[in-house]
This record gives structure tokens, C-alpha cells and sequence, in this order.
């Protein structure tokens, strides 16, 4: 469900002469329980990943209810040719291929959203299996990229653990540092979820 009837308009005026793929962001209707607004969270913390990595000229994937893309492109890469074994998750890898770091824009503004009506946990459970379907045929680059971020915050929170621990044992300097430490990473993270739910809407 778009947004806006001006979401064509505002999806296609990203097409500049080097422009060959735009991709938009999608977001949840319902959010009227906990676990609505948990899945729309996730779907959010997804979509900044892939829409912050192409406005940084490296987009890896896109979502397929929101994007726009040139017909002459989609028939030179033969479509879908190279994913029609996976039961979905190929709007992923096709983008994948044919993003290069000059061809690609994100457009986010309020009239280029698009709404899914619904939302239950078994719509979710099949978002997330078409990112694991799709997942292991991206670039290396890509893989690496989030092998890094994830065990970066595993390896903080780890290390927060470790620090408020210490801080019993052998001195409250080291429950202090971990203190601070979490309250930075929190407040950084909090303003920038906070603008992202500004920005799209959430």
C-alpha cells in the first residue's frame, strides 16, 4: 500500500542519466502489540543497513515491494535467471548484481513509503527466512561486514559484563568505565534510532 499517490513521482525522480536502480523503504501498517512493534523494530534496524550501505555507495540488497529499477537492465542481467532455485530472495541478490557505487539512490521521503497492511509473526518468520535463503550468495565483502558489526556488539556487550564484574572484585574505577561506556553507546544509538523513526515514519 503506497504511502502517497505522488509514490511513482517520487521513486522516479531519482532517475538521473547514471542512475539505474532506486531503492525505498517499507515499514509495517499495524503496530497495535508488542509484537507488531518488535517486527517493525527489526524490519527498521534491517532497512538501515542496506539504505545506509547504498546511500555509502556500497548497497548489498533492497526490498522488493519497494524499488524501482530500469526495464533495459532487468533484461540485459536476464532477470531473475540466476535465483530461480530459491523459493524468494531473489529481489535481494538481483540487486546484489547490478548495483555498482554510481548507479544506485535511496529515496526515503514520507510520499515513497510503502506499507505492508498486516503483519503477524508468520510474515515475519518468512522475511527472515528469505534473508537466510538469500544471504550466503552475497559478496564476501558483504558476509565479512556483518560477521564484524555482529560480533562487535556481542564483543561489547561481553565487555560491559566483564567491567561491571570487575568492578566487585577489584575496584569500582572498572563499574564506572562500563557504566560509561554503555551510556555512550546507548545515547548514540538512541539518537540515531530516533531520527530514523522521524525519517520513515515509524
Amino acid at each position: 500500500l503506497p504511502s502517497s499517490s505522488l509514490w511513482i513521482k517520487s521513486m522516479s525522480r531519482n532517475f538521473l542519466p547514471e542512475t539505474d536502480l532506486v531503492l525505498g523503504y517499507s515499514n509495517f501498517k499495524s503496530k497495535h502489540s508488542q509484537i507488531s512493534r518488535f517486527i517493525a523494530f527489526d524490519g527498521m534496524m534491517d532497512a538501515l543497513q542496506y539504505l545506509g550501505r547504498a546511500i555509502h555507495h556500497s548497497a548489498y540488497k533492497g526490498d522488493g515491494r519497494n524499488m524501482a529499477f530500469r526495464k533495459e537492465l532487468f533484461f540485459r542481467q536476464e532477470g531473475f535467471k540466476g535465483h530461480l532455485d530459491l523459493i524468494s530472495g531473489e529481489d535481494d541478490l538481483f540487486v546484489s548484481s547490478i548495483t555498482t557505487p554510481k548507479n544506485t539512490r535511496v529515496e526515503c521521503s514520507s510520499d515513497s513509503l510503502i506499507s505492508e497492511a498486516s503483519v503477524n509473526l508468520t510474515l515475519w518468520a518468512n522475511f527472515k527466512q528469505k534473508y537466510a535463503a538469500s544471504s550466503r550468495y552475497y559478496k564476501r565483502s558483504v558476509s565479512i561486514i556483518a560477521l564484524i558489526r555482529n560480533s562487535s556488539m556481542y564483543l561489547f556487550y561481553a565487555s560491559f559484563i566483564i567491567l561491571i564484574v570487575s568492578g566487585f572484585t577489584s575496584g569500582w574505577i572498572f563499574s564506572v568505565i562500563g557504566s560509561l561506556l554503555f551510556l555512550t553507546r546507548y545515547t548514540i544509538q538512541q539518537f540515531i534510532i530516533e531520527k530514523s523513526n522521524s525519517l520513515l515514519q515509524e
